[in-house]
Parts: C-alpha cells; structure tokens; sequence
C-alpha cells in the first residue's frame, strides 16, 4: 500500500550559541490512516529552497536515509547563510528513487507520497505553520495540489481512495479501457449542459477539487463537517480549474436533514470516497445518499473505498436494501513497497437508481 511522508514537526530555522542557522524537521512515513511505519530501507531526497520576490535564489539537496523499523527521522540542513534565512524558504522530502513528480497515472502512482511544507523564514518566520501539501501530476490539466493538516486528524488527510478515485476519474473522462462506462457517459453526453456533482464526506477535498480541475463546465459541491472548512478553504483558494467550472464548500452533516442550499436542485454525479470504514455512520450515509437520489433522480452514486474489515459489507446490504444497484464496477490498483504485497485494490462502485425509495 502507498505511504505517505508526513511532518512530526515542521521545518524550523534554527540559530546555533555561535550565531550559525540551521533548517531541522522532523517526519515519519507512514500509511494513510497513520498506523503502521514504512518497514522498508529507502533512500529521502530533500530539498530546501530558498526564495525572494518568487524567484528562486538558493537550493541545497540531500539524502536521508529511512531505515526498517524507523517512526522518524531528522531532517537538517546547515549551516546556513543568514541572507539566505531570512528569505522564504519550503522543505520537501521525496522518494530519491523516484522521478521528480508524483504522478497520478494508472502504474505511475507514488508508492511514497511526497511532503512539501508551507512557506518559513523571512516574513514568514522562524518555523512553517502545520500544513503539508501534496502535489500530483495527472494525466491531463495542470498540477493537482492539496493541503492536509499535519495533526492526528484522520478527517483533513488525503486517504489512499481518493488517489484511486482521481485515476479513475482521468480514465472515464479520457474514454481509457478498463474505467467505468457510466462515468464516461455522464461526462460526453450532456449535450452541453453544466454537471452538477457533490462530495460527500470530503475530507481535505481532493477527489472534488480533481473533478473540477479535470471536467469543463461543472459545479462541484464539496461538503463534509465544519472542523474541515479551513483546510478546503485554503485548497479552494490555490486551485485550478477546467474551463467555466466551480467548486464551493457546505457543512453537511449526515445526521441531520439535508440543508436547504443543499436540496435546492439536483445532482448528476453524487460522490463518496473512503467513507465506510465507520460501521456507525453507515445508516446515516445511506440515508443521505437516498434523499440525495430523491431531488436528484437518474444520478450516479460513485463509491470508492479500500476495504479495510469485512464489516465494510453492511455497506452493501444497506445499499441494496435502499434500492440500489450496482451499474458498474472497477479496480483502481496502488503501488506498495511493503514486502509480500505488490498493489493495493481501489474498489470503485457506480449505483444507479431508477425512481426514489421513501428513506
């Protein structure tokens, strides 16, 4: 399964007793949900770049080495120029034998996701706020870019489905064999009409952002809970989207009934990405989905999940239950470098549903 390079701390400049500066950060690779250590030797190429007016003026490079049993790992540069501190500067810490880009690519994912930390030094000062971003080459379009938190927050980091739902997304939406025909036919038989989608439980909101930046002419409705708002504000800000598309942010909480702004008009994609791993939340995400369908009649559900315990299948069950089914279904494989396993399986589902069910 991919890990990812997270930031235990934040690079900070440092002034040594005899006036020298140094940069330090501290970080561990893990995967998605942050319970198990890459238990793998590999080699960390990390860059730090120093720059002014946006203009780079410094660049120093090295590498690191990560060793099986590690949960973390000191990044240092120094010591330092101080005209060169007192600049803007960004840390980033990559696989060394990997190319210089992460790429979204079916067989070209990252098996180890790359760090970048914000902007530090200069007016920025000493250290960087406690945010990472992740950046993705995709198959087409610009950079796809996204910030997490780097706290223990599971809900505002980018989880392992949402990479394989980006993929699949690329794949319907370049007709590639092997993606989902329902997709491919939302997205060419619209006869120029706007695509309206929504994301359930969007976390730090990758998966819609993806959308928006890859789909011409769609309005995308992020939502999830409040604590998520500053996150998705901030990736909101710094996206690019495909030409006359959107993309805002609602607080939607499944337990409750659906807000006004939210059941005005319908929705022709409904999508929901690695949201049943919690038993609990299940019936209340299934309802949703259903007064969804209601407002939103022919729309395609699109469920991508990494199947984490066999209790996941009530998922399923309540699904049917509900009324819907299955249209169509595929495998989004990740990259591992776990001894024993060469890919973890990304599993997409696109439910259809042809009248509305009383929830």
């Amino acid at each position: 399964m991919p890990h990812y390079i997270r930031l235990l701390k934040t690079p900070k400049i440092v002034v040594s007793p005899n006036s020298q500066c140094f940069v330090e950060a501290l970080i561990t690779i893990t995967t998605d949900l942050g319970d198990t250590f890459l238990a793998e030797d590999t080699e960390l190429l990390s860059i730090l770049q120093f720059t002014k007016n946006n203009e780079l003026t410094t660049s120093f490079d090295e590498v690191f080495k990560w060793k099986a049993g590690n949960r973390e790992l000191k990044i240092a540069f120094g010591p330092c120029p101080i005209s060169d501190v007192n600049q803007a500067a960004r840390l980033s810490v990559r696989d060394a034998n990997a190319g210089l880009v992460d790429r979204l690519e079916p067989s070209k994912a990252p098996s180890i996701v790359t760090a970048c930390s914000a902007d530090f030094g200069g007016s920025y000062g000493p250290q960087a706020e406690k945010l990472v971003e992740r950046c993705f080459k995709l198959e087409i379009g610009p950079e796809l870019r996204a910030w997490e938190e780097t706290g223990n927050s599971i809900a505002r980091h980018i989880w392992d489905a949402a990479l394989g739902c980006v993929m699949e997304l690329q794949s319907a939406y370049m007709r590639l064999g092997g993606s989902i025909p329902t997709l491919q036919k939302l997205f060419y038989e619209r006869k120029n009409t706007p695509l309206r989608v929504i994301e359930l439980g969007a976390g730090c909101g990758i998966v819609g952002l993806a959308i928006a930046q890859i789909v011409p002419q769609c309005s995308v409705l992020l939502t999830d809970l409040e604590e998520v708002r500053d996150i998705i504000s901030r990736n909101l800000k710094y996206a690019t989207f495909a030409r006359f598309s959107t993309a805002q942010f609602h607080v939607l909480d499944w337990d409750e009934s659906m807000p006004d702004e939210i059941a005005e008009h319908g929705y022709d994609l409904i999508v929901v990405s690695d949201c049943t791993y919690n038993v609990d939340s299940l019936p209340a995400l299934v309802q949703m989905l259903t007064a969804l369908v209601q407002i939103s009649p022919g729309a395609i559900v699109l469920v991508a999940l990494k199947k984490r315990h066999d209790s996941e299948e009530v998922f399923f069950d309540l699904m049917k239950n509900t009324g819907f089914e299955i249209d169509s279904r595929t495998i989004s494989p990740l990259p591992s470098l776990d001894s024993g396993y060469k890919s973890v399986d990304i599993e997409l589902y696109a439910f259809c549903k042809d009248s509305p069910v009383d929830s």
